[in-house]
């Protein structure tokens, strides 16, 4: 993989049409195999942040397979992150929805929250690009699960819209946004509701971290603020109904790394020796036995059903929540009736 393999992108904005972008930061990722300098621009005309140049498709795919071990997680952890992202977002969702019927989740991974929502009365549906993840979701959680993009189960025969659909931590890799959410205004029923959540290039957290905050690395190649996710979303069939964000009270950040420490892990990422050792020492962790996924699946049903509203949690009070200034940006939009242009 090198440089050359880059094309530049987003000409015109795919949120305002703007033609003229600026350079916003630069980035580098030597530790992820990354070639060159990752470069963020801004949009002159609406504030998008995005990376251009960008890997062409099959180069950035490269870069997903180089490193598959970031994406993987022991259950207990999974179902313990799934429990969390639930709490701030999707029971949100639950609360306002008329009754417990079809709900569709995009980027479903290894289906933990399908595996969940079934088990408290909904009637799933999963849509994850990544055969491995939805070959496992099926057999772990016996939900139904679509391998490929939105894009493509939308034209699938027989394929029915459903009333709900969330997707969170998808938007920010997908090749075009507009065309996400596109499809989604398909995949949704005529005043359908649409929850989806991306990180919040707007956190206080940028500015207090800069290049360590959390939300900052290769595979986010879009970045949104709540204006600029609200104007696509209503550019593209939704009425947004709420903003919020959640990682309020503790931004975050990678941990914090003095420049002799930077310089090895630098060093050994150029030789291919630091994604050596991460293969032999954080590969995926062997699944759980079906009595132990199952455990932990009632366990984290009893968190669920326990869990006090988020909005009254000390994340949900913070003042970075409502002003849409923490780390993690979630909106509920309507659909609007009829077909787009």
């Amino acid at each position: 993989m090198n440089s050359a393999q880059k094309q530049v992108v987003n000409l015109p904005c795919e949120v305002c049409s703007d033609a003229k972008p600026a350079s916003w930061r630069t980035l580098r990722y030597p530790q992820y195999g990354y070639p060159g300098a990752f470069e963020l621009c801004r949009c002159g005309g609406c504030g998008l942040v995005f990376n251009s140049p960008r890997l062409v498709p099959e180069a950035l795919s490269q870069l997903y397979d180089h490193n598959y071990y970031i994406f993987a997680e022991p259950a207990e952890e999974a179902f313990q992150r799934v429990a969390g992202l639930h709490h701030a977002t999707v029971a949100r969702l639950e609360a306002v929805a008329p009754a417990r019927g079809p709900v569709l989740e995009v980027g479903s991974a290894k289906g933990y929250m399908l595996g969940l929502l079934k088990d408290r009365g909904w009637d799933v549906q999963g849509v994850e690009l990544s055969s491995h993840a939805a070959a496992y979701a099926q057999s772990a959680f016996g939900v139904p699960v679509y391998n490929g993009t939105l894009e493509s189960w939308v034209e699938q025969p027989g394929f029915v819209p459903r009333p709900l659909a969330y997707s969170t931590d998808v938007i920010e890799h997908v090749p075009s946004p507009r065309d996400f959410l596109r499809a989604m205004h398909r995949a949704i029923a005529e005043d359908g509701l649409l929850l989806i959540g991306t990180p919040n290039i707007a956190s206080d957290g940028v500015e207090a971290h800069g290049a360590d905050w959390l939300g900052f690395n290769p595979f986010h190649i879009w970045l949104f603020s709540r204006e600029t996710l609200s104007r696509l979303l209503a550019q593209n069939g939704f009425d947004v109904l709420e903003a919020w964000t959640f990682g309020n009270a503790e931004l975050g950040r990678y941990p914090a790394m003095s420049p002799a420490k930077r310089w090895l892990r630098d060093t050994a990422a150029r030789s291919g020796l630091l994604n050596g050792l991460r293969r032999l020492r954080g590969g995926e962790a062997p699944p759980p036995s079906a009595e132990a996924l199952a455990a932990l699946r009632t366990e984290t049903g009893r968190q669920l059903a326990a869990a006090p509203d988020w909005r009254d949690s000390e994340d949900g009070r913070h003042p970075r929540a409502a002003a849409c200034r923490g780390d993690n940006l979630v909106i509920l939009a309507r659909r609007r009736p009829g077909a787009l242009a």
